[in-house]
Formats: structure tokens, C-alpha cells, sequence
């Protein structure tokens, strides 16, 4: 098959296999064809799941629950971004003229993509965290659910302001074209857009790129780490910190005025979820931060070939940044007995034949021998004590306990991933 293209970017000369390959570094390779779609479809049936779990009408409408959907929604589409690179780290799709020709065209836009739906993720889990931070301390706050126009003023904020912070990475490179062995094979040469470069493949002449245009990109490159990253984790584990000192303040308060197994049943709790934000919040930091110190350490030294040792390094952050849009399920299902119930409760009402399963009957057990102080259990305690709580006592109880599953993935990421680090030509290093 040959593709017509301009006579100037038409060559003679014939490439091998090993010259056509996108990804010709080993381990990238690796990582994209083997890796990646391992995470890619944990990922997306966790998020799914997430998504749908957090949407039904067993769990209560919320500011928290709205965000988390949100931040699932987000890493769905982060997921679907990076699929195509994926797919091109493969010899039968990278070879192929009409999905090179696709995916040469549209590389930068994906990645781009990808990493706005990556900041955006990890601002809205800073919300999140936020919100959760003031319900422990304001109790009666987590009754009150947003309108919508306050809901669309907030969630449209961060997805603009963070697409304005990466919009630089749809023209970060500009990408050339170019057929080989007479229009029958396709390669791209792209040069840094803030940096001198040939006008076209083989040329001699320099495009000398604005001032402007340099320290646009520059600054968009270091406010990218810093706003996408670096300040969101400094935070996370900031209002995660004051998230647990004011439990520990409320249960030590509650301890004068509740009986001794109730107080028991909260610092268990409290133990509980701070395991599970420490656990979190390590997560967050170690997939999210490594790419965006990456890419502050190519805009200091930079290195323009691209198979320069620290492309591998790279490689290796960006598929840190997927796996932490992976574990956000898998932290938030196994970690917390509230969130695998409401999972069970909306998969037995779609499908009442699979809980009438032995599998479905087994995890109904599972569930029902190992109760994790549910509002239910926590209210039949209280009928049985002669001990009157404010109310403001009783929702702390509630959202301990109850709603532990919110509290725990108030710092969860992306993963992140930060600008997102996934690919080598996006990121808050390359995605």
C-alpha cells in the first residue's frame, strides 16, 4: 500500500524493521506490550466498577461521592488515552501504514490528552480530600448535597484550569511525516518546539523558535510538575494529617460521654483508616511524583536523542503513573468491608441469579460473618445503651465507620499518575 504524500517528503531509501519500530527500546517495549494492557484492563474494570458503585442508589448522594465518580471517570479516560500506544508497540499495528499513519497524526494529542485527564484526576482527589477533612470536622456537612450549578462551578474549574496547565503538550514537539522506500513506509522526526531545529527532514535551513514560544513552554514545563504534582501530594498528605489528628481529637472527646465498647469500636476504626491513608498516600506519592522529577531533571540537562539512557528511566516513572491509576481500585476495594458490601448489594440487584450462585451465596456469608461496625451495627449498640449522643456524635460515628470507604480514597491518585508521565513525548515528564 502506498500513501501519497508531498514529493519533499518522499525518500528512496528503505527502512528496516527495527527502524520502523516505535518503541525501539527493549524495555519500553516490554512495558507497553506486556505491562500495560495488564494494568489497562485492571484499571478499567476497577474504575468501572468504581464508577458504577459510586452512581447507584445504594450509596448516598454526596460532594464526595459526586468527586470520586469524577476522578473514576477521569482515570477511565486517561486509560483509554494511552491504549494506542499500546497497541503501537506491537509489529502488526505499527507496521500497518493506515494505523501508523493514524497514530503518527494523533500521538501528541492522545498524550496531551491523557495527561489533562490525569491532572484533573489528581486535583478532584485533592477535593475530595478536602471534603472529607471538613466533614470529620463538621460533622452535619456530609447531610447537605451541592446543587448542581455549584457542583458544575467546581468540577468544570479543575478540568479547565488543568487543561489549560497542559495544553502545552498538543505542540510541546513539532512532528514531521516523512515516506520511506517509495510511499510505502512511514517514520516521524520531531524536534522540540522551543529549540532550533530544521525546517523539514534533511534541510540544513533552521526554524528559530519565538522567545515567547521558549518561555512559554519552559514555564508551562516546571508549573506542570509543580501545580500537577509536587503541590497536590504536599497537600494530600498535609489535610491527611489534620484528617487524623481530628479523629483521634473526636474519639477522645466521644470517650467522656459513650460507653466503653462504642469508644473501642471507634479507635478500631480510627486505626483502621489511618492504616489505609498511610497506605494511600505512599501510593499517591510513589507512582505520581518520580515522572514529574523526571521531567524537571530533561528540561535542566536535556538530551534530545532518544536513546539516551534516562529514556528508559522515563519509561519506567510513566508506567509508575499507570499502576497508580490501577491500585485506586484495588487499595479501595480490599481495604474497606463498606465499599465491597455497596459492590455486592448493586452487582446482586443487576444480576439476583448469580447471588443464588454457591459463589454468590459464599461472598453473602463472607460479608454477613465478618461485620466491620456498619451504621446498622453501630445504631443497634446504641438502642441498647442508656447513653444519650448529640447529634453531631452520632454522624461522627457514621462517618468513621459507615463511611470509611470515602475517608480512604480521599488520598488516592492517579495515578497519578501528575502531569501525567506515561508516554515518551507527554508528561509531567513525557506520557
Amino acid at each position: 500500500t502506498t500513501l501519497p504524500t508531498p514529493a519533499a517528503n518522499t525518500h528512496s531509501m528503505c527502512l528496516s524493521e527495527q527502524h520502523l519500530r516505535l518503541f525501539p527500546d527493549p524495555i519500553s517495549s516490554f512495558i507497553w506490550r506486556f505491562i500495560f494492557p495488564v494494568q489497562f484492563t485492571l484499571g478499567v474494570l476497577g474504575n468501572a466498577l468504581n464508577l458504577w458503585v459510586l452512581t447507584s442508589e445504594d450509596v448516598p448522594n454526596n460532594i464526595a461521592n459526586d468527586l470520586l465518580a469524577a476522578v473514576s471517570l477521569c482515570d477511565l479516560a486517561f486509560l483509554l488515552g494511552m491504549a494506542p500506544n499500546s497497541l503501537a508497540a506491537f509489529d502488526y499495528f505499527a507496521l500497518n501504514l493506515r494505523y501508523r499513519l493514524f497514530y503518527l497524526q494523533t500521538r501528541l494529542h492522545f498524550s496531551g490528552f491523557a495527561n489533562w485527564m490525569s491532572a484533573a484526576a489528581i486535583w478532584l482527589i485533592l477535593a475530595v480530600c478536602i471534603e472529607r477533612l471538613l466533614v470529620i470536622r463538621n460533622p452535619l456537612r456530609s447531610k447537605h448535597y451541592w446543587g448542581g450549578a455549584r457542583r458544575a462551578c467546581v468540577v468544570g474549574t479543575i478540568f479547565i484550569a488543568t487543561g489549560a496547565l497542559t495544553l502545552y503538550h498538543h505542540f510541546e514537539f513539532d512532528c514531521e511525516i516523512v515516506t520511506f522506500c517509495n510511499g510505502t513506509q512511514l517514520n516521524h522526526v520531531c524536534y522540540p518546539a522551543s529549540e532550533p531545529h530544521p525546517i523539514h527532514y534533511g534541510s540544513r535551513k533552521l526554524s528559530e523558535p519565538l522567545p515567547s514560544t521558549k518561555y512559554y513552554m519552559q514555564a508551562s514545563t516546571v508549573f506542570n510538575a509543580v501545580l500537577v504534582v509536587f503541590l497536590p501530594i504536599a497537600m494530600v498528605c498535609v489535610l491527611n494529617i489534620c484528617l487524623m489528628q481530628t479523629l483521634r481529637t473526636r474519639a477522645a472527646e466521644l470517650h467522656v460521654n459513650t460507653e466503653q465498647l462504642t469508644v473501642e469500636r471507634m479507635k478500631r476504626t480510627t486505626t483502621r483508616v489511618t492504616v489505609t491513608v498511610i497506605a494511600i498516600a505512599l501510593c499517591f506519592s510513589l507512582t505520581q511524583g518520580p515522572s514529574a522529577v523526571m521531567v524537571l531533571i530533561e528540561l535542566c540537562i536535556g538530551f534530545k536523542d532518544s536513546h539516551h539512557p534516562l529514556y528508559t528511566i522515563i519509561s519506567l516513572t510513566n508506567c509508575l503513573v499507570v499502576m497508580g491509576k490501577t491500585t485506586n481500585f484495588l487499595l479501595f476495594c480490599l481495604s474497606s468491608a463498606y465499599f465491597r458490601g455497596k459492590c455486592l448489594s448493586v452487582i446482586f440487584r443487576k444480576f439476583p441469579q448469580l447471588q443464588l450462585s454457591c459463589l454468590g451465596q459464599r461472598l453473602s456469608e463472607t460479608m454477613a460473618s465478618h461485620p466491620r461496625g456498619s451504621i446498622r451495627t453501630i445504631r443497634s449498640t446504641r438502642r441498647e445503651s442508656n447513653v444519650i449522643l448529640r447529634p453531631e456524635e452520632r454522624t461522627i460515628f457514621e462517618d468513621a465507620e459507615g463511611e470509611e470507604a470515602y475517608e480512604m480514597l480521599s488520598t488516592s491518585s492517579p495515578s497519578p499518575s501528575p502531569p501525567l508521565t506515561v508516554i515518551p513525548m507527554n508528561g509531567p515528564a513525557h506520557l
